[in-house]
């Protein structure tokens, strides 16, 4: 492995991913401050509705992504990738049909509390299924990106997808447009991103070729570790968003919880573009190469944490004007929550550069018990809340960020490890 390549390669994930991160920033605090002062918090928290099942597309990948990143590292392994695309794309056809069905149903995912009437709720059920189906399809494109080190091209990707949902949530909103386009919205983002990524990908295996019993059966036993990882990234906030819909019922409450997640997560997505290349590194360094990419990881953590905590510095100096700024009032609720989401992603930042090694390296196991630990810790603490009747805001929220710390903080005491692969 050229080191000298790997930086280069480092080096356009981060201008991209700084880019990415720096323009959807930018349009967040543009878009959203004028969606929500011309729609209101609560309009804001249904249309959100739609991005909930859109986050299990990490469980129902079933790590066919992650795999595809894995057999990319050999030549011999064309019939399981091609395998990995025919399942991914019947996985799609699968629930584009779903979409079809539920809407014909009129099948209610969202429980009685929340305030919509059926058309919406089924509109919902078929846009949340349709953005499920394309963010699989999405993710696998991405992956063949990844095993391809052009994963400065997936930032660019992301940065398509952000900035179409919030330009025509703000036109949509300049002209007091239906609820039914603010739904919609997200959908032609995903397809939009999907096409970039068709054009951009180097090539794609023949998917349409039925796969024989042995390949099906030689991908599904690599991708079943992957897939326990997916599971539990996307079961953790759809989760939460979830239970706040069902049993709390306020779409206030959504409103507030969603917007507070999105401003951590474009946090987050600030540190982790420094992360993202070293899962695809260290799964195609062999052992004597794996030493020079710890060091890389190590170093690379320190800016992490410096750019976290002056981060957080800047949080509590400017949280009155920018609470005033997105929600249009302040209260201590607010705060709160935006507060405790925010620490909890920059803790998951934190160790997020060590964890994507470790899994790079086939320490898989590993990974998958600590975020087994950290996911369960969240639903533990919310059934305590449950039987005391304390389930609100602020208490989801605490639990959400708690779990969160907990597995950042694993993840960067790994530091003190010399070399994990040795």
């Amino acid at each position: 492995m050229d080191f000298t390549l790997v930086k280069k390669y480092l080096f356009k994930n981060v201008f991209s991913g700084l880019v990415k991160t720096l323009v959807t920033l930018g349009l967040s605090i543009i878009g959203l401050p004028f969606v929500i002062s011309k729609i209101g918090i609560e309009t804001f928290g249904i249309i959100s509705i739609v991005l909930v099942f859109s986050s299990f597309s990490g469980i129902l990948d079933f790590g066919l992504s992650k795999s595809l990143v894995v057999y990319s590292n050999n030549e011999k392994h064309r019939e399981e990738i091609s395998t990995i695309y025919f399942l991914n794309f019947s996985l799609f056809l699968f629930l584009s049909a779903l979409g079809f069905i539920f809407y014909i149903t009129g099948i209610n995912l969202f429980g009685s509390k929340i305030d919509v009437d059926l058309n919406e709720i089924k509109l919902i059920n078929f846009v949340s299924l349709q953005l499920l189906a394309f963010g699989i399809l999405n993710n696998l494109y991405r992956a063949n990106l990844e095993a391809s080190y052009k994963l400065q091209i997936v930032n660019w990707g992301f940065l398509i997808q952000s900035f179409l949902i919030n330009a025509l949530w703000i036109i949509l909103s300049y002209f007091d447009s239906d609820i039914f386009w603010f739904i919609i919205s997200p959908v032609v983002s995903s397809i939009c991103t999907l096409c970039f990524h068709l054009v951009s990908v180097k090539s794609i295996p023949f998917f349409f070729k039925i796969p024989r019993y042995r390949s099906i059966k030689e991908v599904l036993n690599t991708t079943f570790k992957f897939f326990k990882i997916g599971a539990l990234n996307s079961l953790h906030l759809p989760l939460v968003k979830y239970l706040i819909i069902l049993v709390i019922g306020e779409s206030y409450a959504l409103g507030v919880f969603e917007l507070a997640t999105k401003l951590a997560v474009i946090c987050n997505n600030l540190l982790s573009y420094v992360s993202n290349p070293f899962f695809s590194l260290a799964a195609k360094a062999d052992e004597s190469e794996r030493l020079n990419i710890w060091k890389i990881v190590k170093r690379s953590s320190n800016y992490i944490f410096l750019v976290t905590i002056l981060g957080y510095i800047l949080f509590l100096i400017l949280n009155r004007p920018l609470i005033f700024y997105f929600f249009k009032d302040y209260s201590t609720e607010i705060f709160i929550v935006l507060n405790l989401t925010l620490v909890g992603y920059l803790a998951v930042a934190l160790g997020e550069i060590f964890q994507k090694y470790y899994l790079g390296i086939g320490k898989v196991s590993q990974v998958i018990n600590v975020k087994f630990f950290s996911v369960l810790l969240n639903i533990v603490l919310l059934l305590v809340l449950i039987v005391f009747n304390k389930l609100d805001l602020i208490w989801v929220s605490f639990s959400f960020s708690l779990s969160y710390i907990s597995l950042g903080t694993f993840w960067f005491s790994k530091k003190l490890v010399s070399n994990p692969s040795q």
